[in-house]
């Protein structure tokens, strides 16, 4: 993913604040017309294939995370709600299986409940370093993550230190194999 942006940055050297946030706009008007109205369309994404409605919340991920950088090193607010939050997570989760890191899903067996508190839940099983990605809870999980959602979505982008955030109590895990919350902490390349 580095390399990919990188590579981006290269090929599209404007830097100019006001002429990028127009591109913004018109780009982002004609995404949302490309992906059609019931959200079913195939969609090649960088990475992997999806559907139209998954690929809107990585999108929404780029814009309100990106938008926060840009926040941030302009000293201005830059809210995040938490219903914005669960959009990217529902966006994201499809696409999982295509950032796991191969030598940590090696190592990283088992099956995670990942609840977003106030909203839905996902499944993720480890095996034979594959994941597989599912929403809704598992029958029966090594390990379970209960997290803010806005907190999960700063710390799974890099943007909150992963270690502040359960000190406060906005991400909890538990079950019979706590250890794998390690693992889940670097089973997914950052975005």
């Amino acid at each position: 993913m580095a390399r990919t942006n990188s590579e981006d940055l290269l090929r599209f050297p404007e830097r100019r604040l006001e002429i990028l946030a127009h591109l913004l706009s018109e780009e982002t008007a004609r995404f949302l017309v490309a992906l059609g109205a019931d959200g079913a369309r195939p969609l090649h994404w960088p990475l992997y294939e999806t559907q139209a409605k998954w690929a809107m919340g990585g999108y929404l991920g780029e814009l309100l995370v990106h938008g926060l950088n840009l926040a941030r090193a302009r000293q201005r607010r830059w809210p995040i709600r938490a219903e914005q939050a669960v959009a990217v997570f529902d966006g994201l989760i499809p696409a999982l299986p295509a950032f796991a890191r191969p030598s940590v899903a090696a190592r990283a067996t088992g099956v995670y409940h990942i609840h977003l508190r106030g909203g839905p839940h996902y499944t993720l099983e480890v095996k034979a370093g594959d994941m597989r990605v599912d929403f809704g809870r598992p029958q029966r999980a090594q390990l379970h993550v209960s997290a803010d959602p806005l907190a999960y979505l700063l710390v799974g982008y890099g943007r909150v230190s992963r270690w502040s955030a359960p000190a406060r109590g906005k991400i909890l895990a538990w079950g019979t194999r706590p250890w794998l919350a390690l693992r889940l902490a670097n089973l997914i390349e950052q975005p």
